[in-house]
């Protein structure tokens, strides 16, 4: 098993293997921004099958740009198995969505904008979340604290008493729209990575009406294994239809265990449904490989913000950034293999699964 060093490896892997296979591909460049060494910044889509069918797997790689490498590994092992597709069924698989933040090791893209919040409807009146601004200035410190832990136990425990644990999670995770430095800022418009992904749906999945879908991301979960950020509610058909897929689903309703959601703004699934294909039956969900416990993961957060607007000695900078790589990207080869095996089994499952839908 092959898995991708960085951006450019895995970008040339995922090519090769869409090549092979025969897919169409289409490289959509960033207009503005380059990578470390110099080439381009690139979303890569390919597409397997009749360009009118009515039924389409969707798989989409690194929206969370340091999230990457797992996706890439296994769309590219998925491509690299040549999939038989069903009668009147299509792939279409979309690598890479944050090339910036992939290549530069950050979550967010280039303007520091997290893409999973991003996918709102209207910029006139974008979502308030007043949570947050209460905790800002514990977790954006200007000198990378010791005491990381602490300052988010502190944040979590503030929000809780003043307003209750749905409200504190929604603080820390739903998403912001005001403060441009901050964690979760979602943006003051629709990035270069949406409008390009919105494109390549209306492009190649305008015509679907029933549509399996996979976003790849780590970081939430037990170590290599998946867990499913479904967001159809546990006792509708879509649930049903992706527990036959992938076999039990986790509670995501109550994902982080505590009898409480965040309520999520700016999803990619939010814009899939309400406006890139209205028409189209969906059924899919978020796929997280889970890497280290909530603490190590929410400190990688804020030392991805961070990185990116303050400034500390190279040793420190150094630090930092290795150990914010380590929570999302295990370097260790039995993570790597196993989430690349099963995010390549994943893919196969939904695709069965449309056969029979």
């Amino acid at each position: 098993m092959v898995y991708p060093a960085n951006y450019s490896e895995a970008t040339r892997l995922f090519t090769e293997a869409a090549d092979a296979a025969g897919a169409t591909v289409a490289r959509h460049a960033h207009p503005h921004r380059r990578a470390p060494d110099g080439g381009p910044l690139e979303i890569v889509a390919a597409q397997l099958g009749p360009p009118g069918a009515s039924r389409a797997l969707l798989s989409i790689s690194g929206t969370h740009g340091l999230e990457a490498c797992s996706g890439s590994a296994a769309q590219s092992l998925f491509l690299g198995d040549r999939p038989a597709l069903p009668a009147d069924t299509a792939i279409v698989l979309v690598h890479c969505l944050n090339p910036f933040g992939f290549a530069w090791h950050s979550r967010c893209n280039e303007d520091f904008v997290d893409l999973s919040r991003n996918f709102i409807a209207d910029w006139g009146q974008p979502p308030d979340n007043p949570y947050y601004a209460e905790i800002h200035a514990l977790l954006t410190p200007s000198s990378w604290p010791d005491d990381t832990d602490d300052r988010l136990n502190m944040a979590i425990a503030r929000l809780t008493a003043a307003h209750g644990v749905e409200q504190a999670l929604t603080g820390l995770t739903g998403g912001q729209y005001g403060i441009s430095d901050g964690l979760g800022f979602g943006g003051c418009g629709s990035s270069w990575s949406r409008r390009t992904f919105e494109a390549i749906c209306r492009d190649w999945l305008g015509q679907v009406a029933r549509l399996g879908y996979i976003d790849f991301h780590t970081g939430f979960g037990a170590f290599a294994e998946p867990f499913f950020v479904c967001l159809h509610p546990p006792d509708s058909p879509a649930r049903a239809r992706a527990e036959r897929w992938w076999g039990p689903i986790n509670d995501s309703q109550d994902a982080f265990g505590i009898g409480a959601v965040p309520q999520w703004q700016g999803l990619l699934w939010d814009g899939l449904r309400r406006w890139i294909l209205p028409d189209a039956e969906i059924c899919g969900s978020v796929i997280e490989f889970g890497t280290y416990a909530l603490p190590r993961v929410a400190r990688a957060l804020m030392a991805d913000r961070w990185l990116r607007f303050e400034q500390d000695d190279a040793a420190l900078r150094a630090r930092v950034r290795a150990e914010m790589i380590e929570a999302f990207a295990p370097a260790a080869p039995e993570w790597r293999a196993r989430v690349a095996d099963r995010g390549r089994a994943l893919q196969h499952a939904a695709l069965a699964g449309l056969a029979d839908w």
